[in-house]
């Protein structure tokens, strides 16, 4: 029967996942051309590549697939909040990587100890100083969404502004002050904003996207747009490419 089919689906998508835990054989079928060493820390590091629910849907991806560095992205789902994360380290190639690594699991540890996101930034500030030194850091956003009533509470630490799309319709970046990159010294802003049902919140780093220009304070908040992807060509494409993909209540 067809009502039958998707819950057949799901489970046979959850076992697939799970032994492939156990064997190379699903990752050497889906390559194409070498992973850089880099990469394949990467791609282990990150959470499902998509998720969604009744209420809300997260999805995310890196590239180039095979060269990634230093960005990363996670999230999890609670009974009433989605908590997501988003990094990018300074540099390219395993020293990124390891960064965005320990980024990540700082982030990831105060979320699991249900600390707030103000004390998560500090937790992950403290850890890149100590690790890396000063002359190192990571940019990225933390948030968390509240399911119930749509706020949105974010810190920017450096990092590109978020897109907001609502109703198929670029709605534009949702500003907010910029705190400092981790590893530079705690300077916390947090922002809170209300998002409808229809709105999809969009997060980039500056290797896929608008760059901090580094002639500016970094921490300014102002963007360079490269010449070839004007702000306007970069959220038409992305809100075209979005709306092709997530259903409009997402």
């Amino acid at each position: 029967p067809e009502q039958l089919l998707d819950p057949i689906v799901a489970i046979f998508v959850m076992a697939w996942i799970i032994k492939g835990r156990y064997t190379d054989t699903a990752d050497r079928a889906r390559r194409s051309e070498p992973l850089s060493a880099a990469a394949e820390v990467q791609w282990d590091l990150l959470p499902p590549l998509a998720c969604s629910t009744e209420r809300v849907a997260v999805s995310g991806i890196l590239e180039p697939a095979y060269e990634i560095g230093g960005d990363s992205f996670d999230y999890a789902f609670d009974t009433s909040r989605v908590d997501f994360t988003m990094v990018d380290a300074v540099g390219h190639g395993m020293s990124a990587v390891l960064m965005s690594a320990a980024a990540i699991n700082s982030l990831r540890n105060s979320r699991r100890a249900k600390a707030s996101i103000a004390a998560a930034y500090e937790d992950a500030d403290r850890s890149i100083a100590m690790q890396f030194g000063n002359s190192y850091f990571v940019t990225g956003l933390i948030g968390t969404l509240d399911l119930q009533s749509g706020d949105l509470t974010w810190i920017n630490a450096g990092h590109v502004l978020p897109m907001l799309v609502r109703n198929g319709t670029y709605a534009g970046l949702l500003l907010c002050k910029p705190s400092r990159p981790f590893g530079l010294g705690v300077r916390s802003s947090r922002w809170p904003r209300r998002l409808s049902s229809l709105a999809t919140e969009c997060c980039s780093t500056p290797t896929a996207s608008p760059r901090l220009d580094p002639r500016t304070d970094p921490f300014s908040g102002r963007i360079d747009w490269p010449t070839c992807w004007s702000e306007r060509r970069w959220r038409t494409c992305l809100s075209n490419r979005l709306f092709g993909i997530l259903p409009t209540t997402s």
